[in-house]
């Protein structure tokens, strides 16, 4: 739900759950900095108990978790925090409201993610969803481990398909990936590490509806197609991000 950017003294934001109150750190304000209110859903994952997964934007489109490990992986130094781990069987998050169908953006956006998971998981050729926004199989944004070593990055709208694989993913390493789409300017850019992979897609579709899942480590709350591994700091904006804002974001504001 799109609501006035609050400016509390010292970095704090002032969650609506009953006057909750919890401290963001260097990277997460720089994040929420650099994109403001375009900023629609930020979900850290970095909950040490409990089911809620709470947005770290301005907008306040919390969720809810369940069968995670939470707190079970300490995320790149310079970012700080634990992220949660997603087990492959019955682990998702659940991030759907009202208030984030109506703020999302099929005609433009972006959506962007750290995960990590181990040599011997990478390996499986099980399909298996990181991340999956969108309205039907038609109308979609996702990550998904569909083969050995290899994330599909995908924007499907009215059932035209632009995907991206990036470089094998053979190692315990923690990686960023992120994408941007726009209608107007009709080109799709996926990021690998804050640059750009591949060359832009165009003829885009025109995406059809809003949302009717939001979902992170996995495609419904089933859960379907669950992913093994650790997901961090999971941002979703309703506009496409520059190329000097994903590489910010994947390296630290260096």
């Amino acid at each position: 739900m799109m609501t006035g950017l609050i400016h509390p003294p010292y970095g704090l934001l002032h969650s609506p759950i009953g006057g909750l109150r919890y401290q963001l750190g260097a990277y997460s304000r720089r994040c929420i900095n650099l994109f403001g209110s375009a900023l629609i859903g930020y979900w850290k994952l970095d909950e040490t108990s409990g089911t809620m997964i709470l947005d770290s934007s301005p907008q306040g489109n919390h969720g809810t978790s369940a069968g995670l490990a939470l707190a079970n992986m300490a995320l790149p130094a310079q970012i700080g925090g634990k992220a949660a781990y997603f087990d492959g069987s019955g682990g998702y998050a659940s991030v759907f409201s009202a208030g984030l169908d109506a703020d999302f953006n099929g005609a433009e956006g972006t959506l962007m993610a750290w995960f990590q998971a181990t040599a011997a998981e990478w390996g499986e050729t099980t399909l298996r969803r990181l991340l999956y926004f969108g309205e039907d199989a038609d109308n979609r944004v996702t990550f998904q481990r569909s083969a050995a070593n290899k994330v599909d990055v995908v924007y499907e709208a009215d059932n035209t398909t632009e995907a991206r694989v990036p470089d094998e993913l053979n190692t315990a390493n923690w990686y960023h990936l992120a994408i941007t789409w726009c209608k107007l300017n009709d080109r799709i850019r996926v990021y690998r590490a804050g640059a750009q992979f591949g060359t832009d897609s165009t003829g885009l579709g025109t995406y059809s509806g809003g949302l009717t899942w939001a979902m992170i480590g996995a495609t419904n709350t089933s859960p379907g197609n669950p992913f093994k591994g650790h997901i961090g700091h999971v941002m979703l904006l309703n506009r496409e991000a520059s190329d000097e804002e994903v590489a910010k974001v994947a390296n630290y504001f260096q």
